[in-house]
């Protein structure tokens, strides 16, 4: 519901200064005199809901829908060109106002702000001019430390996607801005002979997650791979850089480039995962097969309850079966009785003598944790590698 000195706004920018309305000289001045006011209503409107005993829900709720109607109307009033000078100083008047009570929301009480809401043209106009003249900066000084093109596309890419867009959100340029202004600092501080280094850090650092950015990552460590001959080193290798992953991982909580797309440092622990798992199949195919010499004698032995030996974890397993029930691979039939059978008949790593508890393996199927979802998808990969190679 809008409020009265929005609404009274909307009826200023939208009705009265519409082309196909014509303003008298009357209502230009008496509108010239009541802007300041409604300016300091709207002002003094905010503060009473900021310091208000409402939740803070409630006040944040309020907020964004003034944030979205200055925008609307912001957007509005950019369309109306060709002004006689009282309605250009009118449209003037009317842009400081509304534009006043937008950035008290935007940069005084920026927590209850909507940054994923798309920025007014008049101001995306502004910003893209700063983001052009940094990217030229930017641009010569990737061509002093001559970095290699296909870096350089990369580390333009975001910019340059967002300057051909009529708009954008919040957090889009406000990540570029930031982005930028930290790119230059990088560049004027780094040698050429690390400047590569340098820039790989650091974009990861900042989430710049996008897929051309997370590829050449894939393909430089594949390449460092590639390098060893030993599938044992190879295996070595990647667990090393695991490991540095995981000791260097960025601060989950900063901005990503893509808010909605996963983060690099998951990105790269799924392909690392994936590619240790297909080493290890391959040097477990490598070894010598040891042909006795001559066939042991046939000694009876007592029946042993045979298990079916399940290398990764119990989480692993129940999800996996999950998985097959969902895709209609396995018929549940009583799915008591299904996931019974399998704790009764399978062996994890982490399994006592005494087997895996029904009722404990049915709590595991049902609360799947990412870390179990991650460990999967990486056997199911190594599993379409080799489908991809046999066929």
């Amino acid at each position: 519901m809008k409020t009265h000195t929005t609404s009274t706004l909307k009826t200023l920018i939208v009705e009265k200064m519409n082309p196909n309305y014509k303003m008298t000289v009357q209502e230009i001045e008496t509108w010239t005199k009541v802007l300041p006011d409604i300016k300091k209503e709207l002002e003094e409107q905010i503060n009473f809901f900021i310091q208000s005993i409402f939740h803070k829900s409630l006040v944040k709720k309020q907020l964004q829908q003034m944030q979205t109607e200055c925008t609307y109307l912001l957007n509005a009033i950019d369309k109306y060109t060709d002004l006689s000078d009282e309605m250009l100083a009118l449209k003037i008047l009317a842009i400081h106002c509304v534009e006043y009570t937008l950035l008290t929301i935007i940069n005084d009480y920026g927590p209850y702000a909507d940054l994923s809401l798309r920025m007014n043209q008049i101001h995306f106009r502004l910003r893209i001019d700063i983001i052009k003249a940094d990217l030229i900066k930017i641009k010569e000084k990737l061509k002093e430390q001559a970095v290699e093109p296909e870096l350089q596309v990369i580390v333009l890419q975001g910019a340059q996607e967002l300057i051909g867009k009529k708009t954008g959100t919040y957090e889009r340029l406000n990540y570029l801005g930031d982005l930028q202004l930290n790119l230059l600092i990088v560049l004027s501080h780094t040698s050429a002979t690390n400047v590569r280094e340098s820039l790989r850090s650091f974009l990861y650092q900042v989430h710049y997650n996008t897929e051309q950015f997370i590829e050449f990552l894939k393909k430089e460590y594949r390449a460092d791979m590639g390098r060893i001959k030993d599938l044992h080193d190879q295996l070595s290798f990647l667990v090393r850089v695991h490991g540095h992953l995981r000791k260097v991982q960025p601060t989950p909580k900063k901005p990503k480039y893509l808010r909605q797309d996963t983060a690099i440092y998951d990105r790269l622990i799924a392909f690392f995962d994936t590619e240790m798992v297909c080493l290890k199949i391959a040097i477990k195919k490598a070894m010598p097969i040891v042909v006795p010499i001559a066939a042991p004698i046939p000694v009876p032995q007592a029946l042993v309850d045979y298990k079916l030996r399940f290398n990764f974890s119990v989480d692993c397993l129940a999800y996996l079966i999950k998985l097959m029930v969902n895709a209609n691979i396995i018929e549940p039939g009583i799915k008591a009785e299904l996931l019974r059978y399998v704790a009764a008949n399978f062996q994890t790593p982490g399994t006592k003598v005494g087997g895996m508890s029904p009722g404990s393996f049915l709590t595991k199927y049902k609360n799947v944790t990412q870390s179990t979802s991650v460990t999967v998808k990486a056997g199911l990969m190594a599993m379409l590698k080799l489908v991809d190679k046999e066929f």
